[in-house]
């Protein structure tokens, strides 16, 4: 995933995001699920480039926290919706889960499976 393809997938999502910025927001749970959904950029960009950012622990944690809030909150928008939901919105649903795995990923291989980041004596052994 350190590949081109890689950076260039996660500078388009990070240009995305940004532009989804301008679409406002609404109240103040909205300002806090942008910053906790901004804050996956920082560990991706930590995984990307090999950087100690944090703690691993601190970074397992929020991949649990962004995986079951993320879950909870399709599930939420999906039931709240349900009447009224389109063939047309669960195909842009499904873009958008299959657009954001490759980040979450990324943030799983960066808590997780990353020992010369956050142990770097432990991979040179």
């Amino acid at each position: 995933m350190r590949s081109t393809y890689g950076k260039v997938y996660f500078a388009v999502m990070v240009l995305m995001f940004l532009g989804s910025l301008f679409s406002g927001l609404d109240g103040p749970m909205d300002v806090l699920n942008t910053l906790l959904a901004a804050f996956v950029f920082v560990g991706g960009y930590g995984y990307l480039n090999s950087l100690r950012i944090g703690s691993a622990g601190i970074w397992k944690l929020y991949f649990w926290m962004f995986v079951v809030f993320g879950i909870a909150g399709l599930v939420y928008g999906l039931v709240a919706s349900w009447p009224e939901l389109t063939l047309q919105a669960v195909f842009i649903i499904l873009f958008v889960i299959v657009l954001w795995i490759p980040l979450v990923a990324m943030l799983w291989l960066y808590a997780f499976s990353e020992p010369e980041i956050w142990n770097p004596r432990k991979a040179e052994a």
